[in-house]
Protein backbone atom coordinates (compact mmCIF):
# COMPACT_ATOMS: atom_id res chain seq x y z
CA UNK A 1 0.00 0.00 0.00
CA UNK A 2 1.04 3.47 -0.78
CA UNK A 3 0.91 4.69 3.37
CA UNK A 4 2.88 1.59 4.04
CA UNK A 5 5.67 3.26 1.85
CA UNK A 6 4.87 7.07 2.87
CA UNK A 7 4.82 6.25 6.80
CA UNK A 8 6.01 3.72 9.15
CA UNK A 9 3.04 3.57 10.77
CA UNK A 10 -0.45 4.75 10.75
CA UNK A 11 -3.89 4.15 12.62
CA UNK A 12 -7.64 3.33 10.41
CA UNK A 13 -10.94 3.28 12.48
CA UNK A 14 -14.13 1.90 11.22
CA UNK A 15 -16.12 -0.05 13.38
CA UNK A 16 -18.37 -1.36 10.86
CA UNK A 17 -15.27 -3.08 9.19
CA UNK A 18 -15.43 -5.60 11.64
CA UNK A 19 -17.11 -7.71 9.14
CA UNK A 20 -13.91 -7.74 6.24
CA UNK A 21 -11.01 -8.52 8.84
CA UNK A 22 -9.65 -10.75 7.51
CA UNK A 23 -9.49 -9.40 4.47
CA UNK A 24 -8.18 -6.07 5.70
CA UNK A 25 -5.55 -8.08 7.33
CA UNK A 26 -4.25 -9.06 3.81
CA UNK A 27 -3.78 -5.48 2.61
CA UNK A 28 -1.14 -4.75 5.00
CA UNK A 29 2.69 -6.19 5.53
CA UNK A 30 2.67 -6.07 9.56
CA UNK A 31 -0.82 -5.33 11.20
CA UNK A 32 -2.04 -4.97 14.67
CA UNK A 33 -5.16 -4.64 16.10
CA UNK A 34 -6.63 -2.46 18.77
CA UNK A 35 -10.35 -3.24 19.97
CA UNK A 36 -12.73 -1.56 21.32
CA UNK A 37 -15.58 -3.03 22.92
CA UNK A 38 -18.77 -0.91 24.89
CA UNK A 39 -22.10 -2.56 27.03
CA UNK A 40 -23.86 -4.03 24.61
CA UNK A 41 -26.87 -2.32 25.38
CA UNK A 42 -25.39 1.12 24.50
CA UNK A 43 -24.22 0.09 20.95
CA UNK A 44 -27.59 -1.05 20.34
CA UNK A 45 -29.12 2.33 21.44
CA UNK A 46 -27.14 3.96 18.88
CA UNK A 47 -27.49 1.36 15.91
CA UNK A 48 -31.48 1.96 17.06
CA UNK A 49 -31.53 5.21 16.37
CA UNK A 50 -28.93 5.30 13.10
CA UNK A 51 -30.85 2.27 11.25
CA UNK A 52 -34.60 2.31 12.34
CA UNK A 53 -34.37 -0.73 13.78
CA UNK A 54 -35.62 -2.01 17.16
CA UNK A 55 -33.29 -2.43 20.33
CA UNK A 56 -33.33 -6.34 20.04
CA UNK A 57 -32.38 -6.37 16.94
CA UNK A 58 -29.82 -3.91 17.44
CA UNK A 59 -28.07 -6.41 20.25
CA UNK A 60 -28.35 -9.00 18.39
CA UNK A 61 -26.50 -7.36 14.68
CA UNK A 62 -23.82 -5.86 17.80
CA UNK A 63 -23.20 -9.59 19.50
CA UNK A 64 -22.96 -11.16 16.00
CA UNK A 65 -20.31 -8.18 15.21
CA UNK A 66 -18.09 -9.36 18.96
CA UNK A 67 -18.52 -12.58 17.85
CA UNK A 68 -16.89 -11.85 14.45
CA UNK A 69 -14.16 -10.49 16.05
CA UNK A 70 -14.00 -13.08 18.75
CA UNK A 71 -13.29 -15.69 15.60
CA UNK A 72 -10.77 -13.45 14.15
CA UNK A 73 -8.51 -13.68 16.80
CA UNK A 74 -8.85 -17.21 17.37
CA UNK A 75 -7.68 -17.95 14.03
CA UNK A 76 -5.25 -15.51 13.92
CA UNK A 77 -1.64 -14.63 15.98
CA UNK A 78 -1.56 -11.16 14.49
CA UNK A 79 -0.60 -8.53 17.54
CA UNK A 80 -4.01 -7.52 19.31
CA UNK A 81 -4.92 -5.04 22.04
CA UNK A 82 -8.43 -5.65 23.70
CA UNK A 83 -10.16 -2.79 25.49
CA UNK A 84 -13.42 -1.85 27.67
CA UNK A 85 -14.94 1.47 26.47
CA UNK A 86 -15.97 1.91 30.19
CA UNK A 87 -13.30 1.02 31.67
CA UNK A 88 -10.91 3.42 29.68
CA UNK A 89 -13.17 6.90 30.50
CA UNK A 90 -12.76 5.54 34.08
CA UNK A 91 -8.51 5.46 33.90
CA UNK A 92 -8.24 7.26 30.62
CA UNK A 93 -4.29 8.01 31.27
CA UNK A 94 -3.55 4.39 32.43
CA UNK A 95 -5.33 2.90 28.79
CA UNK A 96 -3.24 5.68 26.59
CA UNK A 97 -0.03 4.76 28.10
CA UNK A 98 -1.12 0.74 27.50
CA UNK A 99 -2.13 1.86 24.15
CA UNK A 100 1.45 4.05 23.46
CA UNK A 101 2.85 0.86 24.75
CA UNK A 102 1.18 -1.45 22.23
CA UNK A 103 1.92 0.73 19.47
CA UNK A 104 5.73 1.06 20.19
CA UNK A 105 5.31 4.75 20.50
CA UNK A 106 7.46 6.61 23.15
CA UNK A 107 4.77 9.34 24.62
CA UNK A 108 5.60 12.35 27.36
CA UNK A 109 3.25 12.99 30.30
CA UNK A 110 2.09 16.40 28.55
CA UNK A 111 1.58 14.38 25.41
CA UNK A 112 -0.65 11.86 27.37
CA UNK A 113 -2.81 14.70 29.42
CA UNK A 114 -3.09 16.30 25.53
CA UNK A 115 -4.61 13.26 24.57
CA UNK A 116 -6.81 12.72 28.02
CA UNK A 117 -8.79 16.11 27.30
CA UNK A 118 -9.60 14.91 23.87
CA UNK A 119 -11.98 12.02 25.26
CA UNK A 120 -14.93 12.23 26.41
CA UNK A 121 -18.39 9.83 26.84
CA UNK A 122 -20.67 10.96 23.77
CA UNK A 123 -18.74 13.76 22.50
CA UNK A 124 -20.76 16.44 20.47
CA UNK A 125 -18.94 15.44 17.23
CA UNK A 126 -20.12 11.83 18.05
CA UNK A 127 -23.47 12.28 18.41
CA UNK A 128 -23.57 14.65 14.82
CA UNK A 129 -21.91 12.20 13.40
CA UNK A 130 -24.92 9.82 14.42
CA UNK A 131 -27.31 12.12 13.59
CA UNK A 132 -25.60 12.31 9.72
CA UNK A 133 -25.74 8.58 9.50
CA UNK A 134 -29.37 8.29 10.36
CA UNK A 135 -29.99 10.70 7.22
CA UNK A 136 -27.53 9.02 4.84
CA UNK A 137 -29.66 5.70 6.00
CA UNK A 138 -32.95 7.53 5.62
CA UNK A 139 -31.96 9.10 2.46
CA UNK A 140 -30.56 5.61 0.90
CA UNK A 141 -33.75 3.77 1.57
CA UNK A 142 -35.84 7.47 -0.28
CA UNK A 143 -33.21 6.07 -3.34
CA UNK A 144 -30.43 8.48 -3.41
CA UNK A 145 -27.45 9.00 -1.93
CA UNK A 146 -24.71 11.76 -1.27
CA UNK A 147 -22.38 13.25 1.11
CA UNK A 148 -21.36 16.77 2.22
CA UNK A 149 -17.57 17.25 2.09
CA UNK A 150 -17.36 20.67 2.80
CA UNK A 151 -19.24 23.53 4.33
CA UNK A 152 -17.49 27.19 4.26
CA UNK A 153 -18.72 30.67 4.55
CA UNK A 154 -19.15 31.00 1.11
CA UNK A 155 -19.36 27.42 -0.66
CA UNK A 156 -21.14 24.47 0.28
CA UNK A 157 -19.86 21.04 -1.40
CA UNK A 158 -20.38 17.41 -2.22
CA UNK A 159 -22.18 14.66 -4.48
CA UNK A 160 -25.77 13.90 -4.92
CA UNK A 161 -27.49 11.32 -6.99
CA UNK A 162 -30.24 9.02 -7.54
CA UNK A 163 -29.62 5.40 -7.40
CA UNK A 164 -29.99 3.68 -10.64
CA UNK A 165 -29.90 6.88 -12.65
CA UNK A 166 -27.32 8.98 -14.77
CA UNK A 167 -29.38 11.83 -14.56
CA UNK A 168 -28.44 14.89 -12.26
CA UNK A 169 -30.41 15.65 -9.10
CA UNK A 170 -31.87 19.11 -8.68
CA UNK A 171 -30.93 20.00 -4.67
CA UNK A 172 -32.06 22.52 -2.70
CA UNK A 173 -29.65 24.05 -0.13
CA UNK A 174 -31.16 25.03 3.40
CA UNK A 175 -29.87 26.83 6.38
CA UNK A 176 -31.82 25.87 9.72
CA UNK A 177 -34.16 24.66 7.73
CA UNK A 178 -34.67 27.79 5.63
CA UNK A 179 -34.27 27.46 1.51
CA UNK A 180 -31.21 29.52 -0.07
CA UNK A 181 -30.90 28.26 -3.34
CA UNK A 182 -31.84 25.41 -6.09
CA UNK A 183 -28.72 23.29 -7.32
CA UNK A 184 -28.48 21.07 -10.01
CA UNK A 185 -26.05 18.27 -9.11
CA UNK A 186 -24.13 17.77 -12.77
CA UNK A 187 -20.41 18.78 -11.45
CA UNK A 188 -17.63 15.84 -12.66
CA UNK A 189 -16.24 13.69 -9.56
CA UNK A 190 -13.99 10.80 -10.48
CA UNK A 191 -14.26 9.59 -7.21
CA UNK A 192 -17.84 8.39 -7.75
CA UNK A 193 -16.99 6.55 -11.15
CA UNK A 194 -14.26 4.67 -8.89
CA UNK A 195 -16.43 3.82 -6.01
CA UNK A 196 -18.96 2.72 -8.46
CA UNK A 197 -21.51 5.53 -7.39
CA UNK A 198 -22.18 7.07 -10.66
CA UNK A 199 -21.24 5.59 -14.37
CA UNK A 200 -20.91 9.21 -15.50
CA UNK A 201 -19.23 10.71 -12.33
CA UNK A 202 -21.10 13.84 -12.64
CA UNK A 203 -23.43 14.27 -9.77
CA UNK A 204 -21.02 16.91 -7.97
CA UNK A 205 -22.05 20.05 -6.36
CA UNK A 206 -20.53 23.07 -5.29
CA UNK A 207 -22.94 25.85 -4.22
CA UNK A 208 -21.84 29.50 -3.74
CA UNK A 209 -23.34 30.77 -0.28
CA UNK A 210 -24.36 34.66 -0.17
CA UNK A 211 -22.41 36.79 2.03
CA UNK A 212 -23.51 36.87 5.85
CA UNK A 213 -26.01 33.98 5.08
CA UNK A 214 -23.94 31.76 7.83
CA UNK A 215 -23.16 31.74 10.97
CA UNK A 216 -20.98 29.60 13.46
CA UNK A 217 -22.96 26.22 14.63
CA UNK A 218 -25.92 26.97 11.72
CA UNK A 219 -27.64 23.58 10.22
CA UNK A 220 -26.90 23.49 6.51
CA UNK A 221 -28.91 21.14 4.80
CA UNK A 222 -28.76 19.56 0.92
CA UNK A 223 -32.12 18.04 -0.25
CA UNK A 224 -33.76 16.38 -3.58
CA UNK A 225 -36.24 19.16 -4.68
CA UNK A 226 -39.63 17.74 -4.10
CA UNK A 227 -38.07 15.42 -0.89
CA UNK A 228 -38.17 15.80 2.57
CA UNK A 229 -35.13 13.33 4.12
CA UNK A 230 -32.15 15.22 3.43
CA UNK A 231 -28.37 15.44 4.26
CA UNK A 232 -27.22 18.14 7.07
CA UNK A 233 -23.58 19.33 8.48
CA UNK A 234 -23.00 21.78 11.10
CA UNK A 235 -21.02 25.05 9.98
Amino acid sequence: MAYEQEYQQFAWKLPDSNSKLARISRLFSNPSFIFVYRDICAIANRKQSVQNITLVEAMKSSLTAYNRIVKFVEKNDYPALHISYEKLLQDTQGHLRQIADFCDIDVTGSLIDQASRAIEASPKIYTQWVDISRQIHLLNKAGFDGYIDKVSENLVSGWFLQKGSDQPVTVELLVNDHWVADFLCEEFRGDLITAEKSVTGKAGFRIPVPKGTLARSDTVSVRPKGHSTSLFSIF
